[in-house]
């Protein structure tokens, strides 16, 4: 818990080289994952129909990541029943869609698929080639010889393909993310090096928000993740990637709390205050695709985190979202203006992430930043009284600081307050 016997860090965190890796969790697909991985796999015009209707019945009922308070998606790893029955739902669906024609089933596995009777080799080399862009890695013996079997006699082959594409969608190799197959590490018993197939994969999810694609697959199979030196060269094409940015900005706004959509009440009193700005549809898109720029700027760019925290550079693009800033819209091309009489340095104060917290309550804001940014330690007092949570009638000489301050400003508050409530107010 932050307090005397836990001050603010004054030396920057140095890593221990001799500190072992904490065990690695079995991680479950995050819905974003799952999703991108669903339409890799099922990518060609021919699978759109079916992969839409799929999505369409069935995405939508899956529990929101992060529904139970973590701070990024992939660190919700509930498995609940709904989750099961979507996988399920969605399996069935997709395995009976994408065999349902035959322009469907040839481009699912070959010219082979459409004739009358299913042959061994078409069912091996469909096992073998879509089972690794299922599984991210090639099939062990024993799963191929698995998935075989549901060939039987080889008659109606679209139902053979159905049945094995319903069984690939169910693996649990596919629905979650298995790092196990590495060779132990010498003198380290619990410990195992990651395979390339797994270092891939680790890279794709961490980067695309998704599995690796056909040239990444095949860069594995060909070696280029054997050494440090080739392994290197992949990790920075990923991280260059363009679809990157959307892990870079997927990233900030799951911790900075940046909503998808916010919708402004449309009431005389909140017209008041905002006074002579227009907040009709599409102001938060403008506010959000601001601070996306401005993330842009500083994690594509040389600048450090802490420019990101204290810059002075402004980047809004419409002639209504300055008005917030009493600032020039920016163009996109030229330098971005820097603020000049409304300063509000930094990532924080821009109005997307103001909107973060879903209130203006100051204490809330501050206790947000002090934990989730600063990641400081804060707990309730399990002792406070319920009345302790209710504010006194602002009085017409009162501010909403005046208000807060002489709330927590008394003995066995004032000293988490006095960490809390200045960055609420920022």
């Amino acid at each position: 818990v932050y307090g005397e016997s836990n001050p603010p860090r004054e030396q920057p965190l140095t890593c221990d080289a001799s500190a072992l890796p904490a065990p690695t969790p079995l991680k479950r697909l995050s819905n974003e994952h799952y999703r991108n991985s669903i339409e890799f796999l099922f990518n060609g015009p021919a699978f759109a129909p079916a992969v839409s209707e799929a999505m369409d019945s069935n995405f939508s009922r899956l529990p929101p990541d992060r529904d139970t308070g973590q701070t990024f998606e992939a660190m919700d790893q509930r498995l609940t029943e709904e989750h099961v029955n979507v996988h399920f739902d969605m399996a069935d669906a997709l395995a009976t869609g994408v065999t349902a024609t035959p322009d469907r089933l040839t481009a699912l596995a070959g010219a082979c698929a459409t004739e009358a009777t299913l042959s061994v080799t078409c069912a091996e080399s469909f096992i073998a080639q879509f089972g690794r862009r299922v599984f991210r890695r090639p099939l062990t013996d024993g799963e191929a010889t698995r998935m075989l079997e549901l060939r039987g006699d080889g008659s109606d082959p679209g139902a053979i393909l159905g049945n094995m594409v319903f069984s690939f969608l169910m693996a649990p190799q596919f629905l979650y993310v298995f790092e196990d197959a590495g060779e132990a590490v010498d003198g380290e018993d619990r410990l195992s090096w990651l395979t390339p197939w797994e270092l891939a994969s680790r890279l794709s999810f961490t980067f695309w928000q998704g599995p690796p694609d056909d040239a990444l697959l095949e860069a594995v199979a060909s070696g280029a993740f054997d050494d440090d030196e080739g392994y290197a060269t992949y990790a920075r094409q990923i991280v260059e990637d363009p679809r990157s940015e959307l892990f870079v900005r997927s990233f900030f706004d799951q911790w900075y709390r940046i909503p998808e959509a916010v919708e402004f009440p449309n009431d005389p009193i909140y017209n008041t205050i905002a006074r002579d700005v227009d907040v009709g549809p599409g102001l938060y898109g403008e506010m959000r695709a601001e601070a996306h720029a401005l993330i842009d700027e500083y994690a594509r760019g040389d600048g450090a985190y802490r420019a990101q925290l204290t810059t002075q550079m402004q980047m809004p693009a419409t002639a209504r979202h300055p008005g917030i800033y009493a600032d020039e819209p920016w163009d996109g091309v030229s330098a971005p203006p820097q603020a000049s009489t409304s300063p509000r340095p930094g990532i924080l104060t821009r109005s997307a992430v103001l909107l973060a917290t879903g209130t203006t309550n100051p204490i809330l804001r501050g206790a947000f930043l002090r934990k989730e940014i600063l990641c400081d330690e804060l707990e309730v007092p399990p002792d406070l009284p319920s009345e302790a949570f209710q504010f006194p009638p602002q009085q017409p000489e009162q501010s909403n600081r005046d208000v807060v301050d002489a709330k927590t400003n008394v003995e066995g508050c004032s000293f988490c307050h006095s960490l809390i409530n200045p960055l609420g107010f920022s």
